[in-house]
C-alpha cells in the first residue's frame, strides 16, 4: 500500500520508517500491554485486545487508503500456498522438537525431511508457473535479498530475546507481569523513535549502508544487554535503547530496501515477502530461542538426590518450581536454586544466541554488498 500510495521517494522513506517504528515498537510494547492485563484482567483478554484495534483500523483504511483495481489476470495458487505452509509448520515443528529436554529423534527427523520436501515442490512449483507467488528471480537483486534477511533476522531475534526476557524477570527475578513489562519499556520507545529518522536519513546514507549500520548497532545493544543482563538497572537500560535504535531503524531500511527493489507491478510480491519476512522471523525465533533455552536448561540442570519428578523439574523452570512446592523445604530451596542457575545458563546461551545472529546478519549484508558491487566488473 505505501509503495503505490506514495510516489515521493523521500515521502515514501518516511512512511515506511513511521510505520516500521509502529511495527517494531510495537512488537516490543506488546509485553507491556499484556503485561497491564494480565496483571488487572482475564489471562483471555490478551487475545481481545485485537478486536477493538481492528474495529477502529477497518473504517480507517476504507477512508484513507487508495482504492486499486485488482489484477485478475494473476490466479491465485492454492496448491502452492498449501505446499509452503506445510513446509514451514512441519520444519517449525521439527525444530522444537530438538529443542525438548527428551526429544523424539524419529518425530523431528520425519518432520524435517517431509518439511523440506514441502518447500522443495514450493520452490519446483513456483519456477515452472508463469504467474508464480514468489519470483525468486528478485533475490539475485543483492539489495533485496540483504534487505529479507535482515527483516528475518532482526525479528527472530527481537521476539525470540523478549521469549526468554519476561520469563526471566517473572520466575527468576521475582517481579509481576506489570513490572516486567515496564523494565523493558525503554527498548519499543528507542524503536518509536528511530523508525522516523532512519526513514529521514535512508537518502542521504543510502539504504544498504543503513542496514549494515543498523543492524550493528541492534548487535552492539544485544552484545552490551548480555554483558550487563545481571549487573545494576542503569547498563541494562542502556543496552535495551541502543537495541532498541538499532532494531527500529533495521526495520526501516529492510522495509524501505525491499519495496524500492521491487518494481509497481511486483509491489504485491514484495510486499508479502516484507511480510512473510517478519512473521517467519518472529515464529523461527520463538521456535530456536524457545529450543535453545529448553536445550541447555535440561542439560545444565543437576536435579538433587532423592526428587522423583524428575523428568517434569528438567522439562522447564516453571515445571521445577512446581515440583518444588510439593517437596520439603530443605530440598525445595535446593531444587529451586539449581533450577534457576540452568535457566540462568539457558538465559545466557539465547542473548548470545541473538547477538551473533544480528552481528552474523550484519556481515553478511556487507558481503553480498561488496559481491554485487564487484560484479558488474
Amino acid at each position: 500500500i505505501l509503495r503505490l500510495a506514495f510516489t515521493d521517494e523521500r515521502e515514501r522513506a518516511v512512511a515506511i520508517g513511521v510505520w516500521a517504528s509502529v511495527a517494531s515498537g510495537g512488537a516490543a510494547l506488546g509485553p507491556v500491554v499484556g503485561g497491564l492485563l494480565l496483571e488487572h484482567s482475564w489471562w483471555g483478554s490478551v487475545f481481545l485486545i485485537n478486536v477493538p484495534i481492528v474495529l477502529l483500523a477497518l473504517p480507517l483504511a476504507w477512508r484513507f487508503i487508495p482504492a486499486s483495481r485488482p489484477d485478475s489476470s494473476r490466479p491465485w495458487d492454492l496448491v502452492g500456498s498449501l505446499q509452503v505452509m506445510a513446509g514451514m509448520i512441519l520444519s517449525a515443528y521439527a525444530l522444537k522438537e530438538l529443542g525438548r529436554a527428551s526429544p523424539s529423534w524419529l518425530h523431528a527427523m520425519l518432520a524435517c525431511a517431509a518439511g523440506a520436501a514441502m518447500l522443495t515442490l514450493f520452490v519446483r512449483r513456483q519456477r515452472r508457473r508463469p504467474y508464480p507467488l514468489i519470483d525468486f528471480a528478485i533475490f539475485r537483486n543483492a539489495s533485496f535479498s540483504s534487505a529479507v534477511a535482515a527483516a528475518l533476522f532482526a525479528a527472530a531475534a527481537l521476539l525470540g530475546m523478549e521469549l526468554v526476557f519476561s520469563q526471566r524477570l517473572q520466575l527468576v527475578q521475582g517481579m509481576s507481569p506489570i513490572q516486567s513489562a515496564l523494565f523493558i519499556l525503554p527498548l519499543p520507545l528507542a524503536a518509536f523513535v528511530a523508525g522516523p529518522l532512519a526513514g529521514l536519513l535512508l537518502g542521504r546514507v543510502g539504504s544498504r549502508r543503513m542496514l549494515f549500520l543498523s543492524l550493528l548497532v541492534s548487535g552492539a545493544g544485544m552484545g552490551g544487554y548480555l554483558l550487563t543482563y545481571d549487573a545494576a538497572v542503569i547498563p541494562q537500560m542502556i543496552s535495551l535503547c541502543v537495541l532498541g535504535l538499532g532494531i527500529g531503524a533495521t526495520m526501516t531500511a529492510a522495509s524501505s530496501t525491499i519495496m524500492q527493489s521491487a518494481t509497481p507491478e511486483r509491489a504485491g510480491m514484495a510486499a508479502s515477502i516484507e511480510e512473510v519476512s517478519y512473521e517467519l522471523g518472529g515464529a523461527l525465533g520463538v521456535t530456536l530461542m524457545g529450543s535453545v533455552l529448553s536445550g541447555v536448561y535440561a542439560q545444565s540442570l543437576s536435579v538433587p538426590a532423592g526428587v522423583a519428578a524428575t523428568g517434569a523439574a528438567r522439562d522447564s523452570l516453571d515445571e521445577a518450581l512446581v515440583v518444588a512446592d510439593s517437596l520439603p523445604a530443605d530440598m525445595a530451596a535446593t531444587l529451586t536454586e539449581l533450577a534457576r542457575g540452568a535457566f540462568e545458563t539457558g538465559y545466557a546461551a539465547v542473548i548470545a544466541t541473538a547477538t551473533i545472529m544480528l552481528l552474523g546478519t550484519a556481515a553478511f549484508v556487507l558481503l553480498n554488498r561488496a559481491r554485487r558491487t564487484v560484479q558488474p566488473g
